[in-house]
């Protein structure tokens, strides 16, 4: 079972005024019960499930609409870009998890995409949506315990510093893997190339293992991987939707928003850390990606709280 050090990242692109998130490959899942979730346009190697337990809500993914209402559940896949819009009141289970912590499973995920990526609760097994709650449940419990054994704040859903109980974790992930293996038979599923997924997740793995390296370059990346640098662009330029300067940057300036939203590093610590040489590189890539300065951001996180949208 996959756990990193980077735990949660996700990566914000600035392309013509639009976000464009991206979860790498090693975060940790994210499993919760939520109401009112909205998103913008994203996509991320992870997988990601929603199961609407009450009301209605809207998932559009790759330029579709599905308006999922009570009992319905929607299968994101590594890489499809997809947004989420309320429609009124609801009740949500969310799951986001990369295929490798859900074991054989999860390769599916990479070499098979579905006609349809919505299958209602009466399609599968009785109490499936049931099984799905308490996944969740279970999985928001251990979180809660080892951030308050930790000392991190027990309502921060995207605080993942923590490393966890092992056996308890890898517990709920097999329960998981049980639910997708059903929630993937009961669809109709094509073959995909996986070539471009596989090639993708060890780029942005080698770029997070190796952040903090100032001298982190296309070259080193291009040894690592395998791949030329003709490969890296186009795959970055397909599927990323960006170069290989601006993940970099993105990457580094998410990890620094963590550290200054969840540590009281001094700001010339963090710099080094995330990988920049001087700290006025630091903020001007700062500024440009966050629009703002570290400091006006720590001060925005310290006034918000744990508001999940800094």
């Amino acid at each position: 079972m996959l756990w990193t050090k980077l735990t949660k990242c996700g990566i914000i692109i600035l392309k013509g005024g639009s976000r464009m998130p991206v979860f790498f490959t090693h975060s940790q899942p994210i499993i919760l019960m939520k109401n009112e979730i909205t998103y913008h346009s994203h996509y991320h190697y992870e997988a990601e499930l929603v199961y609407v337990v009450k009301g209605a809500y809207r998932v559009i993914s790759k330029g579709v609409t599905y308006d999922l209402h009570e009992g319905d559940i929607w299968l994101g896949f590594p890489f499809d870009e997809h947004s989420y819009i309320n429609i009124g009141d609801n009740e949500t289970m969310l799951g986001i998890f990369s295929p490798e912590h859900i074991g054989p499973v999860g390769r599916l995920l990479c070499t098979r995409r579905p006609v349809c990526p919505v299958v209602n609760v009466s399609a599968l097994s009785p109490g499936f949506g049931d099984e799905l709650i308490r996944i969740a449940q279970l999985w928001m419990a251990i979180c809660r315990r080892d951030r308050i054994i930790r000392g991190c704040d027990p309502k921060s859903i995207f605080d993942t510093r923590y490393v966890g109980f092992p056996i308890a974790r890898e517990s709920v992930m097999l329960y998981l893997s049980a639910a997708i293996s059903e929630l993937l038979g009961a669809m109709e599923l094509s073959p995909h190339d996986s070539t471009g997924v596989y090639s993708i997740q060890k780029i942005m793995s080698f770029c997070a293992d190796n952040i903090s390296d100032p001298e982190l370059s296309m070259s080193k990346l291009t040894t690592a991987v395998g791949l030329s640098r003709s490969q890296i662009s186009r795959l970055m330029s397909s599927m990323m939707k960006t170069s290989f300067p601006e993940f970099l940057h993105s990457l580094r300036i998410q990890q620094a928003r963590s550290l200054l939203k969840f540590t009281d590093k001094p700001v010339t610590d963090i710099v080094f850390e995330c990988g920049f040489m001087s700290q006025r590189n630091f903020n001007r890539v700062f500024r440009e990606i966050v629009g703002m300065t570290p400091s006006e951001f720590r001060e925005r996180c310290k006034t918000l709280g744990n508001d999940e949208t800094i």
